[in-house]
């Protein structure tokens, strides 16, 4: 079963609602020693199969995203 809740979260410093995060922190907890496997990330389920997003990824949602 995939783990849900997880989530990465950052002291936004200058106040402009935007982030760099290393989605592929939470891989591990993710697949739960599960090998065999790439993690790939999209912005929504509507995007699954194109739009793939960077490991290191620049949220464009202020303050909060889901991913």
């Amino acid at each position: 079963m995939i783990p849900t809740g997880l989530s990465l979260t950052d002291c936004d410093g200058n106040c402009d609602g935007c982030s760099t995060f290393d989605l592929t922190q939470l891989d591990a907890q993710v697949l739960q020693g599960i090998s065999g496997y790439r993690m790939i990330y999209h912005e929504n389920q509507g995007d699954t199969n194109v739009n793939t997003i960077p490991s290191r990824y620049n949220n464009i949602a202020l303050s909060v995203q889901t991913i």
